[in-house]
């Protein structure tokens, strides 16, 4: 076994966002006769995006698995990770990390990938400006073996479930009749439902019904596409 200690460079002029602190690798190689082959890794669940918080408005109600919203617990809400999976997110301005466990779905804003209680957002001392930019990392479920607390993958970060895309989100019933309208002849099973944010309810306009999250992401670039910039990805 040979080992070379190699010191990561730190970039001469920084992005906008801070570059991570220096990292010191271990490169080493192993050298065998036989020849062989390596077990492929385990698919990873990586996304970068902005991460917002949701607070007293919604602490003490139902979160999306049935479980009460805890403002002051360690949870978040994203659209497609399967309940219970825990998550690694940092914010990619100060690199703080913390680790948060999907019990509920959101965030229904545009252009955002989850939603964080207040006491993540303030691990990641992100409470001030109300949003930042994370990266996520899944985890997997959390499981106790030989006394210890470990975390295991799933064999698959898809959900369980039938995924939709949301187009639009209104105040008003009419509003959303007149886009469903608008988008009907284009895309299938368009349809309006009903849900309460922080005591107000919004109509969301909704289209498709996708078996793969695969052919959910087809359509939702054709909505982009045809102006609906705001469209993203949801489960029923």
């Amino acid at each position: 076994m040979i080992f070379s200690l190699v010191a990561c460079e730190t970039a001469p002029k920084p992005y906008k966002r801070k570059a991570a602190p220096p990292v010191r690798l271990l490169e080493s190689k192993t050298l065998t006769a036989k020849k062989t082959v390596a077990t492929p890794p385990k698919k990873r669940f990586i996304q970068e995006g902005v991460a917002s918080w949701y607070g007293p408005n919604f602490h003490k109600k139902k979160t999306a698995n049935g479980e009460t919203y805890d403002m002051y617990g360690m949870t978040a809400a994203h659209n497609t990770i399967p309940f219970d999976i825990y998550v690694k997110v940092t914010n990619l301005e100060n690199w703080k990390s913390t680790v948060v466990r999907i019990n509920d779905r959101g965030p229904f804003a545009k252009n955002r990938i989850i939603d964080l209680t207040h006491t993540a957002a303030s691990k990641l001392s992100m409470l001030k400006n109300g949003t930042a930019a994370v990266r996520i990392e899944a985890l997997g479920f959390k499981k106790e073996m030989n006394g210890k607390q470990v975390f295991i993958a799933p064999s698959s970060y898809s959900i369980k479930g039938t995924y939709t895309l949301q187009v639009g989100s209104f105040k008003t019933r009419g509003s959303a009749e007149s886009l469903a309208k608008s988008i009907e002849p284009d895309f299938s099973n368009v349809h309006i439902t009903d849900v309460e944010v922080g005591g107000e309810k919004y109509y969301r306009v909704l289209a498709g019904s996708y078996k793969t999250k695969e052919d959910a992401e087809s359509d939702k670039e054709r909505l982009i596409k045809a102006g609906y910039t705001g469209a993203h990805l949801l489960t029923e």
